[in-house]
């Protein structure tokens, strides 16, 4: 029969060795995956949100003074007549108003560049901001399996000392020492 004893504190101790074993593992794959979230992801959703955001104010603004400045000093005149040159539709009457039209239309499509580009960032800070949930996730998930991991341990360090104990008492009791032996009420003190 004492040779089961052992072979069972041989199994509960490799039970207990591969749970510690399994909670290491568990939280360093947390921790990586945590250290990759802070140091890279949200960073990078932040940079491109705030990126996307000024790029949706400058981008219309500078499609706009193009356009205005284009229109202005005659350079987009010119590049239209050369557009209806090569069209085949040169001299033909309201190329002023067209042009207009034109610049008016160009400018909306830059308000709508600026607008996209502008919802775009939205997403991106969203992203950043569900990115760092799961940052706090992974950080409270990491704090449990150390507990669990210290709480093996603090088991595993107390059911040796404990089983220790028992060895010397053990002894004690074969060599006809210790308590229930000598003049006493045969209780630990």
């Amino acid at each position: 029969m004492d040779d089961m004893k052992p072979t069972t504190e041989t199994s509960e101790a490799a039970t207990e060795d591969g749970q510690l074993a399994l909670l290491r593992t568990l939280a360093a794959e947390a921790a990586d995956k945590l250290e990759r979230l802070r140091r890279v992801q949200i960073p990078q959703h932040v940079g491109m949100a705030a990126a996307g955001r000024a790029l949706a104010i400058d981008l219309p603004k500078a499609l706009v003074a193009q356009i205005q400045a284009g229109l202005t000093s005659g350079a987009l005149g010119q590049r239209w007549e050369a557009a209806l040159k090569r069209a085949g539709t040169e001299g033909e009457d309201g190329s002023a108003a067209t042009l207009t039209a034109l610049a008016t239309v160009l400018i909306e499509q830059a308000q709508r560049a600026g607008h996209y580009v502008a919802s775009r960032a939205e997403e991106w800070a969203s992203d950043a901001y569900r990115i760092e949930g799961h940052a706090s996730g992974l950080e409270d998930q990491l704090r449990r399996l150390e507990q669990a991991r210290d709480g093996i341990a603090r088991a595993m360090s107390e059911g040796g000392q404990a089983t220790a104990r028992q060895e010397v008492r053990r002894r004690e009791r074969e060599a006809g020492v210790g308590p229930g032996h000598e003049e006493g009420d045969g209780h630990d003190a």
